[in-house]
């Protein structure tokens, strides 16, 4: 049973199909169908997250796969000659940049006779990102209100996790919240 799941949902890259509503929207899906299949399969281990969603349904009648958006960061490094010692100064009132080499380079002379000093600079520069990840999420991690009947009118859905100190330290928390924490 499993091979006719996985080939169904996991082998083409439209498994998630948008529909038109009008003819002003046929682009518009077929778009979007691309762009899901892209992230799913591309950006993601599509093939892994879908097979664990369907072996959890098979066994324990529930698959849950999450989507959602994460944060992550490019670093960028450029290099510029000839600046002005202004223009260093306004780079580095960037918070995003940082200059992490400055020599000093030949000046010149403007056009009133006064010596210009420039500089070459290297410059580190942390670009954010947004992504889409998806995950398959083990059905004993899920919290869903008491009261549901329908997934679609449920007050809330929830995923909940253990991590350790050190998973929050390696995801950025602030050291003195994470001391605040109790170990249990």
């Amino acid at each position: 049973m499993m091979p006719s799941l996985m080939g169904m949902f996991a082998s083409a890259d439209d498994i998630i199909r948008f529909e038109p509503e009008s003819r002003d929207d046929e682009q518009g899906c077929q778009d979007a169908t691309a762009y899901v299949g892209y992230l799913i399969h591309r950006k993601n281990e599509g093939f892994t997250v879908i097979h664990d969603a369907i072996k959890s349904a098979l066994i324990q009648r529930v698959g849950k796969i999450k989507v959602f958006p994460n944060k992550a960061f490019d670093v960028r490094r450029e290099r510029y000659r000839g600046l002005t010692q202004q223009q260093v100064e306004d780079i580095q009132a960037d918070s995003d940049a940082e200059i992490v080499e400055k020599v000093e380079a030949e000046p010149v002379i403007d056009g009133d006779g006064a010596i210009v000093p420039l500089f070459d600079i290297v410059l580190r520069q942390r670009i954010e990102r947004l992504e889409f990840k998806t995950e398959g999420v083990p059905p004993e991690e899920i919290r869903i209100a008491k009261d549901t009947r329908l997934i679609s009118e449920t007050r809330f859905i929830a995923h909940q996790r253990l991590v350790s100190l050190s998973d929050l330290r390696s995801m950025g928390y602030d050291q003195s919240k994470i001391a605040e924490l109790s170990s249990d």
